[in-house]
């Protein structure tokens, strides 16, 4: 093939056609073709009047030079491939893309565009009129082409008159299509002088399907200074979808050896590790359902439901605020909508209450590493510009709804006292009493404390946060990035985390939205919770308990109750959530209609959606209709409970129990394995003496921990003597032990 210069015939890998920047010829990738081997058989496409075609006439017009390449390639595009293109070449792959699709030929499964302009602004460049030593000073600026060979004049001429001709192309350029309708991935470089972020942006308007973009560290030739990256996308385009399920399910279960014929739940999988597989998958082109895959019994029984995935509608800013609630918006704020249900409820029930420790949830900890107040406050700035959460403020009185407002900065709130090892504990507590005695004001941002102790080699580090803004897996993921974003501070090293949708919260509080309006969820509810309560018959819907009471149960036989989920087919959750039930039954003698708040997750199934942070939990009743049979049959009823109600998961429990006239439960159950404390693993710093303060307002609460810093493993539960008699709660907790004890004996 005369315009693939280094094509040894078809590999066991679909190739991928890769079209250089201005100036630049096939050899420039013979490196980057060699580093990818052998997951991507990468194969430079060389254009007319350079290197080995140089006695062929240089090409300045785009459909010429496209015709050209497609005539080429033609014979080779029978079986998938992909088109990558760098700079220039960006231009030249998407108008090659256009003209297959134009004339019904096969197109590329991703066209991967680096360092480019997505609305074409670069067709207007100046350097036409730029002299020869002004044009190889912009070209040594740019990199990829050896200093050495612009020193040389006869190839120094070589390069100008290619270049010249490169930029007459670029600069005649118009586009002959609008949008694609193949999957494009943007690459760019985060120290890029000549594309910045939005202009690499601008490529997801060029295609109907999906669009990733990615910025890198480097210059403007990032791109192909991170093989292993480009590997990786490239793989997963020109891959089955069952081997791309395969390979996500592997990574996120760190197991290698999981295969079709396994079980989620029984290779480790839990509800938030599904919602990461559900983003993965869709990040990587292939929609899978959540119910799929928490119902199936086998890996393999998803391959047929596997679909190709479609774009995401970005959800708009300001979306669902009136325009006379946007004309009432104060200076300075960055994006505003409706507060969820929950926000709307726990604000209501602080107030209600007049407690200002009540929803003030604090953790705090020894940092084994020294303190420095300048590094400490950026990597705090750093996390609230990541997450816009923690420059949040609610105003429940000047629009027209309850409303959420997100600032364009706020002060990192950072008090720091300087203390030693004697003094340090009283210093941490004398504040966290102070604290809970004056609250967060929900009103005004942050909503969010620090408090240091610095010591001479550590210090003591209190976060403090309103429950109105972050979740319980939120808090976690937020101190494990303030830790990773401190310890690069302190390295000198650019913290390594992942991107998190820019829309995320926007999307949950739509998808609420939508839950609300359905019919079919509150016809769903109105069955599953009306039954007569099981506790608390003549509670007032408006009661705000305060559950001061508390007893711990530590889980020594973990393994073993892993081992009866395993056995039985459910995941660990489904067990205990029987067991939970089971002593609920034993305690009350009410055998049947046993009805438990049970906390949902309703994040998003987006790509970086478990990396985001806020308020995305509900609490909603779960009816067992029967503790009676075996374990086995506990734990299926359990399971299959929960899956009946995902689907309307996100229907807030203020409407349930407004269409109830009544609370919708009595007693909450919680499951919460920390699995992102395990990233901690993954820095320089360590820490440790963790502890935590948190205070709901269940009249009864019980919470199974999977590895909590603070506590390890077991079930805290929780209670207010003033609704719930303590005698009812040694029947709980005899029964839950004898129940956990009766599960494990078999094993």
């Amino acid at each position: 093939m005369e315009l693939l210069p280094f094509w040894r015939g078809r590999g066991d890998r679909p190739p991928v056609f890769c079209l250089p920047h201005a100036g630049g010829g096939a050899s420039a990738y013979r490196n980057l073709a060699k580093d990818l081997k052998p997951e991507v058989d990468l194969q430079p496409v060389q254009l007319p009047g350079r290197e080995h075609l140089a006695g062929k006439k240089l090409v300045d017009d785009v459909p010429t030079l496209v015709e050209l390449i497609a005539k080429n390639l033609e014979p080779l595009l029978d079986k998938p491939f992909a088109l990558m293109g760098h700079s220039m070449g960006a231009l030249l792959a998407a108008e090659l893309t256009a003209w297959l699709e134009r004339n019904h030929k096969p197109g590329p499964e991703l066209l991967i565009v680096s360092s480019y302009f997505g609305d074409f602004r670069h067709n207007r460049v100046a350097h036409l009129e730029e002299t020869d030593d002004e044009l190889v000073d912009e070209i040594v600026k740019l990199g990829g082409t050896a200093p050495e060979i612009l020193q040389h004049p006869e190839m120094r001429e070589i390069v100008l008159d290619v270049m010249r001709n490169d930029m007459r192309l670029v600069r005649n350029y118009r586009p002959t299509y609008d949008r694609l309708a193949v999957p494009i991935l943007a690459v760019g470089g985060d120290s890029d002088p000549e594309v910045p972020l939005d202009g690499l942006a601008a490529w997801r308007l060029r295609t109907s399907a999906r669009c990733e973009l990615h910025v890198l560290r480097g210059g403007h030739f990032a791109a192909l200074e991170h093989p292993r990256f480009v590997a990786e996308k490239v793989s997963s385009a020109l891959t089955a979808p069952e081997d791309i399920l395969l390979d996500i399910l592997r990574t996120r279960l760190e197991d290698q050896d999981i295969t079709l014929e396994d079980d989620f739940y029984a290779a480790g999988g839990d509800s938030v590790i599904a919602l990461g597989v559900i983003a993965d998958a869709k990040e990587r082109g292939v929609k899978l359902g959540l119910r799929d895959l928490l119902t199936a019994a086998t890996i393999g029984e998803l391959v047929p439901l596997l679909a190709k995935a479609e774009p995401e509608e970005e959800q708009p800013e300001f979306d669902g605020l009136t325009e006379a609630d946007r004309a009432l918006l104060p200076q300075n704020i960055a994006d505003a909508y409706p507060a969820s249900s929950l926000q709307v409820g726990l604000i209501y029930l602080c107030e209600l209450a007049g407690d200002p420790s009540l929803y003030n949830d604090l953790i705090g900890m020894r940092v084994k590493a020294p303190f420095d107040a300048a590094k400490f406050r950026s990597a705090v700035g750093a996390l609230m510009k990541r997450h816009p959460a923690l420059r949040s403020s609610f105003d429940l009185a000047t629009f027209s709804t309850a409303t959420h407002l997100i600032w364009q900065d706020a002060e990192p709130p950072v008090e720091v006292q300087i203390g030693d090892e004697k003094s340090a504990d009283e210093l941490v507590k004398a504040w966290r009493d102070k604290h809970l005695a004056t609250g967060i004001d929900w009103d005004s941002a942050p909503a969010f404390r620090c408090h240091v102790v610095a010591l001479p080699d550590s210090f003591r580090l209190t976060f403090a946060i309103h429950h109105a803004i972050i979740d319980g897996w939120s808090f976690a993921r937020l101190l494990v990035e303030l830790l990773t974003f401190y310890d690069a501070e302190l390295t000198h090293e650019k913290a390594e985390l992942p991107p998190v949708p820019a829309d995320g919260y926007r999307k949950f509080v739509a998808l609420e939205r939508q839950a609300i309006e359905s019919q079919e969820a509150a016809g769903f509810w109105k069955a599953e919770a009306d039954v007569p309560p099981l506790l608390l018959p003549d509670r007032p819907i408006d009661a705000a308990p305060d559950p001061t009471q508390t007893r711990r149960l530590p889980l020594i036989k973990l393994d073993r109750l892993r081992t009866a989920a395993e056995e039985i087919g459910v995941p660990l959750k489904s067990l205990f959530l029987a067991v939970h039930g089971f002593a609920l039954a034993q305690a009350t003698g009410r055998h049947h209609d046993v009805v438990t708040g049970l906390v949902v997750n309703g994040r998003p199934e987006l790509p970086g959606s478990d990396h985001l942070v806020g308020l995305f939990l509900n609490t909603v009743p779960l009816r067992l209709r029967t503790t009676a049979g075996t374990w086995a049959d506990r734990a299926h009823q359990a399971w299959t409970a929960e899956q009946n109600l995902l689907a309307h998961r996100r229907f807030p429990v203020s409407e349930i129990e407004q269409a109830l006239g009544r609370p919708a439960f009595d007693v909450s159950f919680n499951f919460t394995h920390f699995h992102s404390y395990r990233d901690l693993d993954g820095i320089k710093l360590e820490a440790d003496s963790w502890w935590a303060y948190d205070k709901a307002s269940f009249a009864l609460g019980v919470d199974v921990m999977i590895d909590s810093p603070d506590l390890g493993t077991g079930i805290v539960i929780a209670y207010d003597p003033e609704f719930i008699d303590g005698k009812l709660v040694d029947a709980y907790l005899l029964a839950l032990e004898s129940a956990l004890r009766s599960v494990v004996s078999p094993c």
